[in-house]
């Protein structure tokens, strides 16, 4: 599955939204407060582990990509990439 990401800006603190690649960016834009700084594309490299009938996936590396031409925004891969990376670390640790 293809999935698209709107950076936004909130209080000082920039905040991704990761969304399914059928839906545009503006649509999401529309559901939150804060300011849309960057949007794009968004891949997750891994690996696929079978779990007794269901895929793990072990995120090894995010690459954003593109830009949004309903917001009007580019992508800044190197920053956003990290962005994302660095909150699924979170997540699984």
């Amino acid at each position: 599955m293809e999935f698209k990401y709107i950076i936004f800006e909130y209080m000082g603190c920039e905040l991704p939204i990761i969304f399914s690649s059928v839906i545009t960016h503006s649509d999401v834009a529309k559901g939150y407060v804060g300011q849309p700084i960057s949007a794009g594309e968004v891949l997750f490299l891994g690996t696929n582990e079978d779990a007794g009938g269901c895929y793990e996936s072990n995120v090894i590396e995010v690459k954003c990509s593109g830009e949004s031409t309903t917001l009007k925004l580019k992508s800044r891969p190197d920053i956003d990439s990290e962005l994302i990376q660095r909150i699924f670390r979170r997540q699984w640790h």
